[in-house]
């Protein structure tokens, strides 16, 4: 299985498509969980989410506040943008299962928040447009 260090090389890997990959569902979770921490990692840098997202100094077992939410921004668009399932999802962003259910929970009580709820629906076409671009230069290589 490959480990993708990049999401530059998440997006090599959607162009590259290899039949022989053991798993791709979890090839496919991978690629859609690199693409995802991009735009969450852009998301929760910008001062536009901080206006609108109070994020504390520190969470959990010594992630920065600002990695966390961004873990928990992508496995949310891994799941509903990439259409993952979480099982799947937690294997390839090596997390617990239990910890990628949490963070989904935890994004859908955000939303409750119209300023995040729209924050996400960027999140959401910004990746869907992503996608698109990289299925299209795949499309061009192969004419």
């Amino acid at each position: 299985s490959r480990a993708w260090t990049s999401t530059g090389e998440a997006m090599t890997a959607l162009v590259v498509f290899e039949p022989e990959a053991a798993d791709p569902a979890a090839e496919r979770a991978r690629t859609a969980w690199l693409l995802a921490a991009d735009l969450a990692q852009e998301a929760v840098s910008g001062a536009a989410f901080l206006r609108i997202y109070d994020v504390p100094e520190k969470v959990g077992r010594g992630s920065d506040a600002r990695t966390a939410l961004a873990r928990k921004l992508a496995c949310y668009l891994a799941v509903t943008v990439a259409d993952c399932l979480p099982a799947v999802l937690a294997r390839a962003a090596r997390l617990d299962r239990k910890t990628v259910h949490v963070h989904l929970r935890t994004v859908e009580d955000m939303r409750d928040d119209p300023a995040v709820d729209r924050l996400l629906d960027d999140l959401r076409d910004r990746m869907i447009r992503r996608a698109c671009q990289l299925v299209m230069a795949s499309l061009g290589e192969a004419a």
